[in-house]
């Protein structure tokens, strides 16, 4: 490096380096690259030595902040695009302009594209370099979704007109873009200084953007069908212009669209604009029959409502139309709300409300065992490598599903070696996409960050012939890792040119292995078995065979044929060393109970080792936990917490060998990675449904966007789940979730657990127990959900309503309000099953029910209900 920029760099002189550095030509910066980057990490060392000082008391020798910029702005200066992106350094000075201006290297646009990915600090940046002329107009999204943040934190009027070029172009495109969690219009608008409707509107009175675009816009936005949150923006800000009936009946058109919408505030506002234009009579009765009949799938009960009122005054005004008003009306018929069903059935004249719905069928018990069922599905392994390279392009794409992510490991680990003449020209575009996702990434990748992270360093092992890299002070987080350390074995083996078959492969639907075949499998290998495969191997073992499976493995030599043959049920043998081996043993010979002959060798190593794990659920809570909020006049308030103990207790850190502990630390992962995470142990899912009972509960009301949780639920569905204490708590949890996903995919398990015959009246008192206990639950989704299963089936209603009946009985719920939905779902189960008042414990309490409450007054409707003859 030349010694004027060093100097610059030490000295921390941006103004100098950016002057050096414009006299140069391309190939003199590209010789000093080296040295910039040797001074930058060098700088990113003393800056942590410095921050390490001020956090001692002492003041750094000079300033740090200076001279780490300088290097920067060196290396920017100086370095190729994937030198700077390796290095992935801020800069948060006007001087990147600068450097970039003089320089214009021919990657400059990927470098304005690339930077914006990862936060707003460089948009000015990118921005002066497009009004200038340096660069294109980068066409990612942030680039328009950054420049909202940037202008919401001062004033967003001042910002557009500082630079009047925006209201041309980018401004149009902020209408097209929906944003995400991290930045939108509605995000801009509520947590920054400076609101865009505000500026938008004023500029729209002004006359310097056009009204009539800004009215189209806003329903272009809504047609898009953004998520809720952000597509509310567009539909308050197009009321908040104040169209006029002159404007409103210029887009009736568009109004009676949105009507379709899939996202139901949009339907309300276009209902609201519909009834507007309704009332002025500016509103075609046939153009508006014809467009209503989706509005009547809403669950809003005030959306239906209002629906109808203003059906009915359609088909007044025509009696040709009172057939057409009355088929468009049809769809809410299934509504939740009685009074819903009550409306529609008295406008059309239909069917009684208390049927089933139109396409529910009785449903009985299934005659064979819900194992037997899921072995009857076997799963076929690849067998070419053409087959092996389409399986893989699809799994690194859809990040499984996780018998897919199975077969291609298990694909890889047996077709690894093979070279095929066309080997090349089959596997390039999955190798060029594995690169992709993996980026400039060269570090210990086999974590258990993503799926896709770790298929792509498998496909690099396999494609590219590169050794994984060695954990370096790798923490053990949960599953996710297990599953990783597994990849992580067949990527070293097929890096090296070597094939073998993967003993923890599935052989059936379910995740499990036949123990046959699992007994085969270890015959025909030729070296010592990967550790951490054996140990996955058998926890899938499935229950039937086994006897078969024993006696064919009096072959299988030392410890782990000792503990293959303790697993499968064998009454003699000697127990190994192999504390990990023989937990997972233990753990496949029976999940339900102590395993004496491991627990005295194997001691104190926590629960669901050699010792069944007894798992308490607990809710803590703490009031006001800041006490200033009291002292202000707040009203006070809970934090709940859910406590998960177990006997023995859990230790703090477990190795990545027992993956039967692990599944007590599993929690806010990656869906997919959550997903496949539910595979390692079908056998027995009462740890695993603990560890959803944890991440649901914390997160009850939605405070996190943790879109992963619902996959502790989804093994519910399976007919061959048993359904604990741990299920049935995961079961209310998911009941009164307020996430709607949660919420519909716990109301589907319901309806499944009935009709399969696992979830009686008893395990449905115990989830009502439950909920009822739960003083912080929001009670109307409880019952929501609970009336939507009951309308399945009279099978469905008798369950629900006996539950219902046996938890009112023994432990009602406190709550006035509480009460009062619950004794409202109680009420229509009873109308519809004909079941009339009831008798005994629960007549005495809803007797007991005194005063001018929502509560009182449906109790006194059940207990007048008329006796059954």
């Amino acid at each position: 490096m030349p010694t004027d920029l060093e100097n610059a760099i030490a000295s921390g002189d941006t103004a100098n380096i950016i002057q050096l550095l414009s006299k140069w030509s391309e190939s003199e910066r590209r010789s000093a690259a080296p040295s910039a980057i040797q001074a930058l990490q060098r700088e990113r060392q003393n800056a942590f030595q410095a921050l390490h000082a001020v956090i001692e008391n002492e003041r750094p020798a000079w300033n740090q902040r200076d001279c780490h910029t300088s290097a920067a702005l060196a290396v920017l200066g100086t370095a190729s695009l994937s030198e700077i992106q390796k290095l992935n350094f801020f800069l948060w000075e006007d001087s990147a302009y600068d450097i970039m201006a003089a320089r214009r290297p021919e990657w400059l646009a990927a470098w304005c594209e690339w930077t914006l990915l990862r936060n707003a600090s460089d948009w000015a940046v990118v921005r002066r370099l497009v009004r200038e002329g340096i660069c294109p107009q980068p066409q990612s999204d942030r680039y328009f979704l950054w420049m909202t943040e940037r202008a919401a934190q001062n004033d967003v009027k001042a910002f557009l007109l500082r630079d009047p070029d925006l209201l041309d172009n980018e401004l149009w495109r902020l209408f097209e873009i929906e944003g995400d969690s991290a930045v939108s219009l509605n995000n801009s608008e509520k947590y920054g200084k400076s609101k865009w409707s505000h500026a938008l509107l004023e500029l729209a009175e002004e006359g310097r953007i056009s009204r009539e675009r800004l009215l189209d816009a806003a329903l272009d936005a809504l047609s898009r069908d953004f998520h809720e949150y952000r597509a509310g923006w567009f539909s308050r800000f197009h009321e908040a212009l104040k169209p006029t009936l002159d404007e409103r009946a210029a887009r009736t058109e568009r109004y009676l669209q949105l009507l379709s919408s899939k996202i139901p505030p949009t339907v309300a506002f276009a209902l609201n604009a519909v009834m507007v234009l309704d009332k002025a009579g500016l509103m075609s009765a046939a153009a508006g029959l014809e467009a209503i009949p989706p509005v009547f799938y809403a669950d809003a009960k005030t959306t239906i409502t209002r629906a109808l009122r203003l059906t009915e005054r359609w088909s007044k005004t025509d009696p040709r139309l009172h057939t057409v008003a009355a088929e468009a009306v049809l769809p809410a018929l299934e509504h939740e709300s009685r009074d819903v069903r009550e409306a529609i059935q008295k406008f059309t004249g239909s069917a009684p409300i208390d049927a089933p719905p139109r396409g529910a069928a009785e449903t009985s018990p299934p005659t064979s065992t819900p194992l037997q069922a899921a072995s009857n599905k076997p799963i076929l392994p690849i067998s070419t490598v053409e087959e092996l390279v389409a399986a893989f392009a699809s799994v690194i794409e859809n990040e499984g599903p996780p018998e897919e992510l199975e077969r291609v490991l298990d694909g890889v680990s047996r077709l690894g070696a093979e070279r095929p003449p066309d080997f090349h020209r089959l596997t390039g575009p999955l190798q060029k996409r594995a690169r992709k996702f993996r980026g400039e990434n060269d570090g210990y990748s086999f974590h258990g960050a993503s799926v896709r992270t770790v298929f792509s360093e498998l496909a690099r092992a396999w494609l590219d012939g590169e050794s994984p890299k060695e954990p370096v002070d790798q923490k053990v987080i949960g599953l996710e890792d297990f599953l990783a350390a597994r990849v992580r074995g067949v990527a070293q083996r097929v890096s090296a040119g070597k094939s073998d078959a993967i003993l923890s492969a599935p052989t059936h639907r379910g995740a499990w292995i036949s123990p046959i075949t699992l007994v085969k499998r270890l015959a025909d290998q030729t070296s010592a078995p990967n550790r951490l495969d054996l140990i996955q191997s058998l926890l899938r073992l499935s229950r039937d065979e086994r006897a078969e499976a024993l006696a064919l493995a009096t072959q299988l030599k030392g410890e782990t044929g000792e503990a293959v043959r303790h697993a499968l049920g064998a009454d003699h043998g000697a127990v190994g060393a192999d504390a990990a081996l023989w937990a997972a043993a233990s753990r496949a010979r029976d999940p339900e109970t102590d395993d004496p002959m491991v627990g005295a060798r194997h001691t104190g190593l926590g629960p669901d080792i050699a010792e069944a794990g007894k798992i308490e659920f607990q809710w803590l809570s703490e009031i006001n936990p800041r006490s200033e909020i009291i002292l202000a006049g707040y009203a006070s308030y809970h934090l709940y917490h859910v406590s998960i103990s177990t006997i023995p207790a859990a230790p703090r850190q477990c190795g990545l060998d027992f993956p039967t502990l692990q599944i007590y630390r599993t929690g806010l992962g990656q869906p997919a990675m959550t997903r496949w995470a539910s595979s390692v142990w079908p056998g027995y899912r009462e740890s695993w449904f603990a560890a959803g009972c944890g991440a649901i509960g914390d997160n009850l009301d939605w405070w996190e966007a943790r879109w992963g949780n619902r996959e502790f639920l989804a093994p519910l569905l399976d007919p061959s789940t048993k359904l604990g204490l741990m299920a049935l708590t995961l079961m209310a949890l998911g009941l009164a979730a307020k996430n709607a996903d949660e919420g519909a995919l716990t109301t589907d398990i319901l309806i499944s657990a009935i009709a399969d015959g696992r979830l009686n009246e008893h395990r449905m008192s115990q989830i009502l127990t439950l909920l009822f206990a739960w003083e912080q639950v929001t009670m109307p989704r409880v019952t929501r959900r609970v009336e939507q299963a009951s309308r399945v089936s009279e099978r469905h209603s008798r369950v629900l309503y006996a539950g219902l009946a046996t938890a009112l009985e023994t432990a009602p719920p406190t709550s006035a309000a509480s009460l009062g939905s619950v004794l409202e779902a109680f009420h229509e189960l009873s109308i519809e099953l004909s079941a009339g008042p009831p008798s005994g414990k629960l007549s005495e309490f809803l007797a007991g029910q005194q005063g001018k409450n929502r509560a009182a007054a449906i109790a006194k409707k059940i207990i007048a209900l008329p006796q059954v003859k």
